[in-house]
């Protein structure tokens, strides 16, 4: 059996309020020009396919006209839900979906019940175990950690599958070795613990979701493919690595991974310096890449400004260099995990970097709460 994974599409994501709808589009073109080289059986969604719970009217025309193709392509798509999914919203019959070969997975408690296929060249069955996002509250109606749920499921799980068949499991989940990334959510928030890599090894293949960047975690079948783009930029440069992983299972212990890179057909790019260092490498990049300038300066005149924006259309953010810290400053160092994402927005919205001032009232707004 051939299976080709991917996740984290967020479909109808906005970087810097700039829609990265035609970029993703761009990247899916390509993922169906491999599939038609590659001819997979199945192709993996794992979670996190729209960017938003209420998809705008682009986002689905967009999701069902590449999950047409690809099963037009002869290929059955595996699609699980992950934090921000609503499948409710796609209007979709099940039977329907079954019958062209579309299987959506938003229940965690739908892991305990294995998919089981078969691959076109293949005499042997594969259970996919698919455990979408596990939404705290989604079987008891209690408030149990999304992580811990999770790691339950697949305990018991575990003592349900077959070990003489091939056994894939196909997740939306913490992993031990990814680190508390921030795409991870809720399931990195305090209480929760990732799953253990002793848990994974008991199937035959991991293919898991969560995780924008493509990581394989001590072993090549334990592995988040990773996402469409590169939706964040953390450092200066380009972050273009992004690819889909090719799981070919030859036979129960005999797997061999590949990887299949993706081309996003601009670059998001950090340009840091003075105002006149700006200006000129600005005027040197590809007309199309998105760019955050980051002056030196902690203030810009709004002439400085003018000029920066006078660069072009796609300069999605004028930052300035923080304030220096004073003997009652609050630094970077001690703003909790809410005031993280306040000033991830705020830097989205083009804000740049809160002051000094801003950062010690939201400190003292949380301390309070």
């Amino acid at each position: 059996m051939r299976l080709l994974q991917t996740s984290d599409w967020h479909l109808g994501r906005r970087f810097f309020g700039k829609s990265l709808l035609d970029d993703q589009a761009y990247v899916l073109d390509q993922t169906i020009n491999l599939v038609r080289d590659l001819h997979p059986d199945v192709c993996l969604v794992v979670g996190d396919v729209f960017e938003q719970r209420r998809p705008t009217e682009d986002s689905l025309a967009l999701f069902y006209d590449t999950v047409s193709r690809l099963i037009d392509l002869g290929t059955a798509v595996v699609v699980l839900a992950g934090p921000s999914d609503d499948f409710s919203k796609l209007h979709l019959h099940a039977r329907w979906v079954r019958q062209q070969g579309l299987y959506l997975y938003s229940d965690p408690s739908q892991v305990l019940s294995p998919l089981t296929l078969k691959g076109a060249r293949d005499n042997f069955p594969v259970s996919m175990w698919c455990l979408p996002f596990a939404r705290a509250g989604s079987l008891t109606g209690g408030s149990e950690h999304p992580a811990q749920l999770g790691r339950s499921l697949i305990e018991t799980t575990i003592q349900r599958i077959d070990p003489s068949v091939v056994n894939v499991l196909v997740g939306y989940l913490w992993a031990q070795g990814a680190g508390r990334r921030s795409e991870l959510g809720s399931l990195i928030a305090p209480g929760g613990q990732p799953v253990e890599k002793r848990l994974l090894d008991y199937f035959d293949y991991a293919a898991l979701g969560g995780s924008h960047d493509p990581l394989f975690l001590g072993s090549e079948t334990i592995r988040y493919s990773g996402g469409l783009l590169p939706l964040e930029v953390e450092g200066e440069g380009d972050s273009l690595d992004r690819s889909v992983t090719l799981a070919v299972i030859e036979s129960k212990g005999r797997i061999i991974v590949d990887h299949f890179p993706l081309r996003p057909r601009r670059a998001f790019r950090v340009l840091s310096g003075s105002v006149d260092e700006l200006l000129q490498q600005g005027r040197s990049q590809r007309g199309d890449d998105l760019l955050i300038l980051r002056s030196n300066e902690v203030e810009l005149s709004n002439e400085e400004r003018t000029r920066l924006r006078a660069l072009g259309g796609n300069i999605v953010s004028v930052e300035t260099a923080a304030p220096p810290l004073t003997e009652n400053s609050t630094s970077d160092s001690t703003v909790g995990p809410l005031l993280e994402i306040v000033q991830q927005f705020h830097r989205e919205m083009g804000g740049g970097s809160l002051d000094v001032e801003s950062l010690a009232l939201l400190n003292q707004l949380q301390e309070g709460v």
